[in-house]
């Protein structure tokens, strides 16, 4: 008895050719590095003694600043804002709006990240727990959601 299967067998459809990878499209990925995920080990002065602290994946603070206090130590995320379009001086111009970046004090009594917002750019900021940050990002995304609407309008009168 043979343990080979045939090609075609009487009643049934050939069997599908694969196709070689060179045949696919190639399917897009990015691979980061494990060391990127973890926290790294940063040298930082305390009243002029050098202490190591994990520093968080997503800060992109120096921590170079003499502290007076572990408490006083904060890592930074990357900061966003958008540029809103306004009208200064009789020329189009544009102005920074819902600055945003992760802050977190992580030897102090509050020590969980906050979403640190700054709605007008002028140093008065809210900082938010998740729960109110995915708050008030679900009310943009219902105000964008407006927006939109309210330009497609636009298309529609002339």
């Amino acid at each position: 008895m043979s343990h080979t299967v045939p090609a075609r067998v009487d009643g049934l459809p050939a069997v599908p050719l694969q196709r070689s990878a060179a045949d696919c499209e190639p399917i897009p990925f990015v691979l980061t590095e494990a060391a990127e995920l973890l926290p790294r080990r940063v040298p930082v002065v305390v009243r002029r003694q050098v202490v190591t602290v994990d520093c968080p994946p997503w800060c992109v603070a120096g921590h170079t600043e003499e502290l007076v206090s572990l408490t006083d130590l904060c890592h930074e995320g990357e900061s966003i804002a958008l540029a809103a379009p306004t009208f200064s001086a009789g020329a189009p111009s544009s102005v920074r709006i819902l600055s945003a970046y992760i802050a977190q004090y992580p030897f102090s009594s509050e020590a969980a990240p906050r979403l640190v917002l700054d709605a007008n750019d002028d140093g008065e900021c809210a900082e938010l727990d998740e729960a109110a940050a995915v708050a008030f990002v679900d009310q943009l995304v219902a105000h964008g959601a407006g927006l939109r609407r309210m330009a497609r309008v636009l298309g529609g009168l002339s």
